[in-house]
């Protein structure tokens, strides 16, 4: 799984004219047969905003990229009043959050052996 970040930066005169935009990329992009999710947010810091999606090969993620799909994301893009911030991460498991799990509760397990050494003398 592959995520793309796009963070734009508007002035306060542009931020409801950003944020327009912003949901009219959303709502085709989440149409995307090959996205597996997209989120927008404004950020804590004023001006800030946020463009995520999600997307199960690098392939994919290409073909959107060179799409006229994204032609809008680009323009949306351009309008940031500083250079946008384009990150791409890679997710190599979906499980993640069971072996955080796994290994948490083997954690918790060995912390109470002493304790249950212990009792047992």
């Amino acid at each position: 799984m592959l995520t793309l970040e796009i963070e734009v930066t508007c002035n306060p005169k542009q931020r409801s004219d950003m944020l327009s935009l912003l949901r009219t990329i959303v709502g085709p992009l989440s149409a995307e047969p090959a996205c597996a999710g997209c989120q927008s947010y404004e950020a804590l810091e004023p001006g800030t905003l946020l463009l995520t999606s999600q997307w199960r090969t690098q392939s994919e993620l290409n073909g959107y990229i060179a799409s006229d799909a994204f032609r809008q994301t680009l323009e949306w893009m351009e309008l940031s009043t500083q250079t946008p911030r384009i990150h791409v991460s890679a997710v190599l498991d979906p499980s993640a959050m069971e072996v955080i799990s796994f290994i948490r509760e083997k954690k918790l397990a060995t912390r109470a052996m002493p304790e249950a050494r212990a009792g047992r003398r």
